[in-house]
């Protein structure tokens, strides 16, 4: 990490994840700006995190401001910058109105349709791809553990949060 913020090349190197912000903040979509902008925190935070030794404390902490500055300044640009109709997308209201595209209703009928279920189809789930056919809208729960829960059952859900502990655990 380190030596994309120190190297030689670090202002190439930054102008090319400023590059990489455009498509995701012009697509407008809500995730994918705040899975960016969390990504490039932790990145920041690393890069920093690596050079620990050769930075003093007090500059350790200018340097994580720096980057909650940077991240912060990037949201204002973001929202100076994006059309009005997209802006629309990010206030509590749109959230609230929409229910987020219509994912908090498909969640609610999926939780809904699992503590309806017989128990072997609590324990072994519905089957996979089984998510549109168990709500109205016919459309995916955008919800990983919510889809386990209903197409692969506890058992499923359990060995998914078993493996992301896994994974988390040695990375």
């Amino acid at each position: 990490f380190s030596g994309l913020l120190y190297g030689k090349r670090k202002l190439l190197h930054i102008l090319g994840l400023l590059l990489m912000m455009l498509p995701v903040f012009q697509s407008g979509s809500r995730g994918g700006m705040l899975a960016f902008l969390g990504a490039l925190f932790v990145f920041f935070i690393a890069s920093i995190y690596a050079k620990r030794k050769e930075i003093k404390p007090g500059k350790f902490v200018a340097l994580f401001l720096g980057a909650c500055f940077v991240v912060a300044i990037l949201v204002v640009l973001y929202f100076y910058w994006l059309p009005d109709e997209l802006r629309q997308r990010f206030t509590w209201e749109s959230v609230a109105e929409t229910g987020g595209t219509g994912r908090f209703q498909i969640w609610k009928e999926l939780l809904e349709e699992f503590e309806s279920a017989p128990i072997m189809t609590k324990l072994f789930g519905n089957g996979t791809g089984s998510i549109t056919l168990l709500n109205t809208t016919r459309n995916v729960a955008h919800n990983v553990y919510i889809e386990a829960l209903t197409e692969v059952g506890l058992v499923g859900l359990l060995l998914l949060i078993g493996l992301h502990i896994s994974f988390l655990s040695i990375a």
